[in-house]
């Protein structure tokens, strides 16, 4: 017959390997409903600062597992909640903006930009 000791240290053991295939679990399930958001997504990310600002998490807890999937980054917001009209004004490069539009380059000193609709793209 086994030691109580011994019958401990396997249930602790059984107990962290549970939680770890746990933790894996909810985070497979987390990194698959950010790649569905990424997918259904309608936007265009050029240098991938939205797309990387957008977290997926997974974790053991006391009633099971728990995954988390969110946007902590001001763009993955704002494309998700959308914008009222406003004005863009520059922050650096003397006081001009910069952009591309029609294949050719545009300076100017302010940009009204109309707004943008909402894109829940993380409820897909």
């Amino acid at each position: 017959m086994s030691d109580l000791s011994d019958i401990i240290a396997d249930a602790q053991a059984f107990d962290a390997e549970l939680r770890s295939r746990l933790v894996t679990a909810t985070k497979a399930a987390a990194d698959k409903g950010r790649a569905k958001a990424m997918q259904a997504r309608q936007w265009k990310d050029r240098t991938g600062v939205t797309a990387n600002s957008i977290k997926a998490t997974g974790e053991a807890t006391s009633e099971g597992g728990e995954a988390t999937l969110e946007a902590d980054g001001e763009n993955a917001v704002r494309l998700m909640e959308g914008t009222a009209p406003h004005t863009i004004v520059p922050r650096n490069h003397g006081g001009v903006l910069r952009f591309q539009t029609g294949g050719g380059v545009r300076f100017a000193r302010r940009v009204n930009h109309p707004g943008t609709a909402p894109d829940p793209y993380m409820d897909a």
